[in-house]
């Protein structure tokens, strides 16, 4: 008997020692909770322009020294200090605009990936109604300086052996010019190119069924721009749906500007729009020509309006 006494004696005194080592850690805990959250506080007094002593758990009603500013108005100081930098620019282009205007950018070239276009061109081609433009053969010329560097605006016509004129135009930005053969006569099989540069020409023959890639250079240095020539051309379905597209645009228009002249190569800068809408709206299309003045342009743009549309197509090949 005595010895199950011992046993339950040593239990309960387990028991009672294991609740006071709890109770002992439960409270230090507690104190090293507070002490934090008194340094916290002191912290959060400190950041907020407060006395240490008066400070309070909750900053509600206290209008603080400092102030946190927020993603999108960091965003806004960048664009101010970038509108600052455009001097001699007239005050009204100087106004408050929005950095989160919501307009998306992105691109697109077909050309990247031919094969997939002619092939989409295909399929839909019995479906929707379109011009019958047969592109299904392709010949890329491009034209270098000596320096291997591409040459803009060259001049480029292509003729028949038997001297008929079958296409011209420039070179692209980065030198190409395209040629497809597929639309003019079966029989014609070699073409007579004639390019001009400056007061630079050059002749010569290409074979329909060879080379698909043509690359030309000409024994001088491009022309060197002082600020390259930049055309930002807009294209914009002007329908009662785009109204919110619209109001993006406006609001975004000094930021396109304040990016593009940030650029190291300085552009010449001119801006245009084509608005199209529906077949039998008010209007189909309707042009703002290309201008350096961004406030002309601007006060073009605030002229616009979504209205019209409906089930009929809008007419975007026009606009094209």
């Amino acid at each position: 008997m005595k010895k199950i006494y011992f046993i339950f004696f040593n239990i309960l005194t387990i028991i009672i020692y294991l609740i006071f080592y709890t109770a002992c850690s439960t409270t230090q805990e507690r104190d090293e909770k507070e002490s934090l959250y008194e340094v916290e506080k002191k912290e959060s007094a400190l950041e907020w322009g407060l006395r240490p002593d008066s400070a309070k758990s909750s900053t509600e009603g206290i209008e603080p020294k400092v102030k946190f500013k927020t993603a999108k108005e960091k965003i806004g100081e960048k664009v101010a200090a970038g509108r600052a930098k455009t001097t001699g620019k007239s005050r009204k282009m100087r106004r408050k605009i929005s950095s989160d205007s919501g307009l998306k950018a992105g691109f697109a070239d077909d050309n990247k990936q031919f094969n997939y276009f002619i092939n989409f061109l295909n399929k839909y081609k019995n479906r929707v109604k379109h011009y019958p433009i047969n592109i299904t053969e392709r010949i890329i010329l491009k034209i270098f300086d000596k320096n291997q560097k591409p040459i803009p605006n060259v001049k480029v016509a292509v003729y028949s052996t038997a001297n008929k004129l079958l296409c011209r135009g420039l070179t692209y930005s980065d030198g190409t010019f395209l040629f497809f053969p597929s639309q003019y006569a079966k029989n014609i099989k070699k073409y007579k190119i004639k390019l001009t540069y400056l007061q630079n020409k050059k002749e010569f023959v290409i074979s329909r069924y060879e080379k698909r890639k043509h690359n030309i250079s000409f024994n001088i240095e491009r022309k060197k721009y002082k600020h390259i020539p930049l055309d930002i051309l807009f294209i914009f379905d002007t329908t009662g749906s785009m109204g919110e597209e619209i109001n993006r645009l406006k609001a975004t228009l000094e930021l396109i500007y304040i990016n593009l002249e940030a650029l190291k190569i300085k552009p010449k800068l001119r801006f245009g729009m084509v608005l199209y809408r529906d077949k039998l709206d008010e209007y189909i299309t309707k042009v703002i020509p290309l201008t350096e003045n961004l406030e002309k342009f601007r006060k073009e743009i605030n002229k616009i309006e979504a209205d019209g549309g409906g089930d009929t197509p809008e007419d975007l090949q026009s606009a094209l």
